[in-house]
């Protein structure tokens, strides 16, 4: 499966969106996980819960979130709530502070089936949370050691402009 090139866009006060993209209990295989790549998500909220990509919510597994732009998404950016072999790898997320914004990318076990083999990687991220904080990830500790989480960059020097930047993976 694969969620591949998109533009997706929220009007603020037009819609109470959740996720733009969610995987909910959703399974790829290990030679072929579901692929969310090359999509543009800009804008989201108000709720507390919405957000650009969700990966794992309800459990699954094979999932990758790859070469994604995200402006303004909602309460979080990228989010892993679960499941076995799940990757959020060289995306961008950016977003201005407003009253739900809270964390760019996060990794939090949410459902009872397992969480491991979690790779956070070369991501940028620049995220102001509702009380103007710098929030750009949060990890809660109960899927293991996240890999790569060190290889991102947390404090980005990113804008909402990057949604106007080309996709490779999409250009061809």
């Amino acid at each position: 499966n694969r969620v591949f090139c998109n533009q997706g866009q929220n009007i603020l006060g037009e819609s109470y969106v959740v996720e733009a993209i969610n995987l909910y209990d959703s399974w790829g295989l290990p030679t072929d996980p579901i692929q969310v790549v090359g999509n543009k998500i800009q804008g989201g909220g108000p709720s507390g819960s919405s957000g650009g990509i969700l990966l794992g919510d309800g459990g699954g597994a094979h999932q990758v979130a790859r070469d994604n732009i995200i402006v303004d998404p909602g309460q979080q950016g990228i989010g892993v709530a679960g499941g076995d072999n799940m990757s959020v790898l060289n995306n961008q997320i950016f977003a201005r502070q407003q009253y739900f914004t809270n964390v760019g990318i996060y990794v939090w076990n949410q459902s009872s089936a397992p969480c491991t083999n979690v790779t956070v990687s070369g991501n940028s991220v620049n995220w102001t949370n509702s009380t103007g904080a710098k929030n750009p990830n949060w990890n809660a500790g109960n899927c293991g050691t996240v890999n790569g989480w060190s290889t991102n960059t947390w404090a980005a020097a990113i804008d909402a402009s990057i949604i106007n930047n080309p996709i490779a993976a999409c250009s061809q």
